[in-house]
């Protein structure tokens, strides 16, 4: 067992609370900036104003003004709060990295220094600014890794042990955003003309969507997430636009020996393949193929990677532990 390691994370879905307590069992110490992201990229009305403004001037990307201007006014604090650890650390592994400056990670003081990007480079563009400070990057997303933006390693998987009768046909808890919106609100009707019995939710501001039942503000617990996904037969896999990666939810199905329902096209490994269930350009579901799936996946033996990429062996890769 290493002495200590010091981890950098932004809050989402309580996943980051699963890597220390994993990261517990191989440090003796293990330091922890966990923060909530979307305290630092609000932008009020003028400054969007002028982000818009000097965009036609420059022609240079919104985004990239916008995290230009994030980076030097609402990031300070907390690459402050970061500068603040100075111990001398066997490992430091960041978790996207988004508004950390390369000197704040030069001047932390590690043997061995580790990225893992679990958002696409084209959201976030400034961050691969900072790769060069690690001595390891790795990337969920199979393009960027192929652009040179790290090593391929798919997300990590937290194995549960959740048993439960079926209650639901399809399964889905994300994080609002306007294209999730949108897909959920065409699918939604398009599954109750069906007749399913679904689970979807997305978190979020409701002010701006009062009266959509699959919205709501509050989060879903992980135990109680790991309960509703074992009670279902299918779980949507659907990623950002531009985006070459799966998440977690993908993995987390498949250990479930659940349906993986993708939207669009998905290139996979064989063994992976008799999990996925493609939902048809109309909202279609074979609801007699999901259930023969689904009834089929109990005898097949889990995909190999469900036991790459476990938490326990994951962070064992992304930190060279062995």
């Amino acid at each position: 067992m290493l002495e200590r390691v010091l981890f950098i994370c932004p809050e989402f879905h309580n996943y980051e609370n699963e890597i220390v307590k994993e990261l517990k069992t191989k440090f003796n110490h293990v330091d922890t900036i966990t923060y909530d992201e979307l305290k630092y990229i609000k932008i009020n009305k003028l400054q969007s104003k002028w982000i818009k403004l000097k965009r036609l001037f420059t022609g240079v990307e919104s985004k990239v003004l916008k995290g230009k201007y994030l980076y030097k006014n609402n990031f300070s604090s907390l690459n402050k709060d970061i500068g603040k650890y100075d111990f001398e650390y066997d490992r430091l592994l960041v978790i996207k990295g988004y508004g950390i400056y390369p000197e704040t990670i030069r001047n932390i003081k590690a043997k061995v220094k580790t990225i893992y990007q679990w958002d696409t480079i084209s959201r976030y563009p400034l961050v691969k600014d900072i790769y060069h400070c690690f001595d390891y990057v790795f990337t969920f997303d199979r393009e960027d890794s192929k652009s040179g933006y790290g090593c391929y390693l798919p997300n990590f998987l937290c194995k549960t042990n959740v048993v439960s009768d079926v209650h639901h046909d399809v399964f889905y808890v994300g994080s609002l955003n306007k294209e999730r919106y949108e897909y959920f609100s065409w699918l939604t009707e398009k599954l109750r003309l069906q007749g399913f019995n679904y689970f979807i939710k997305l978190i979020g501001d409701t002010r701006k969507y009062k009266d959509v039942d699959f919205i709501q503000s509050y989060e879903i617990d992980k135990d109680e997430y790991n309960q509703l996904l074992a009670a279902s037969k299918g779980v949507i896999e659907f990623g950002r636009e531009g985006q070459y990666g799966f998440t977690q939810r993908y993995y987390e199905g498949m250990l479930n020996k659940k349906v993986i329902l993708t939207v669009g096209k998905y290139n996979v490994n064989d063994d992976e393949a008799p999990y996925i269930m493609a939902i048809g350009d109309e909202g279609f579901i074979d609801r007699t193929l999901l259930n023969q799936k689904y009834n089929a996946l109990t005898k097949l033996p889990l995909p190999a990677i469900v036991d790459d990429i476990e938490l326990g062996n994951w962070l064992d890769k992304v930190l060279c532990l062995r």
